[in-house]
């Protein structure tokens, strides 16, 4: 059984709205090497914006989570292993990096390693805090970063 069917066996029950998945992968911190991030056209990031960690998510987290999609699109069935890897970032991140300019469409790695892929920006999201501090967040599908202790969210 794959994910899609346990997500789509859950939004089957009564009085289910919304079904997601979700699960963090760090960027930097915890015990890796302080890594930032690059983002295409930037020459030097501005410190506090690279994310300590991302979100592997499914296609129904945004909804989910009630999490608005500003501008552009949210994960769907185009985003699967071996198409084009894709991203969402929140719009104080796309802010911070290309400021008067659209982000969508534009590319960041998370992470600085030459072997990490380039991901396209295909969305832009709402602002999150954390404990009430702003926070930058990265969102990719969970079909293109396979892992393990993924998370259920009904």
């Amino acid at each position: 059984m794959t994910t899609s069917d346990i997500l789509a066996r859950l939004a089957a029950i009564p009085g289910v709205t919304d079904a997601a998945t979700q699960r963090f992968e760090f960027v930097r911190g915890f015990g890796r090497d302080a890594q930032g991030i690059l983002a295409e056209g930037v020459t030097s990031i501005p410190d506090g914006v690279a994310p300590t960690f991302y979100h592997v998510v499914s296609p129904g987290y945004f909804g989910t989570v009630r999490l608005p999609i500003l501008g552009g699109r949210g994960f769907d069935a185009r985003d699967r292993a071996g198409t084009e890897r894709v991203t969402l970032i929140n719009r104080r991140m796309a802010e911070a990096l290309w400021p008067n300019e659209p982000a969508i469409g534009r590319r960041i790695k998370l992470g600085t390693a030459d072997s990490l892929p380039w991901l396209t920006i295909v969305g832009i999201v709402g602002d999150v805090t954390s404990r009430g501090t702003p926070r930058n967040y990265a969102y990719v599908p969970g079909d293109q970063a396979p892992g393990n202790g993924t998370t259920l969210l009904m």
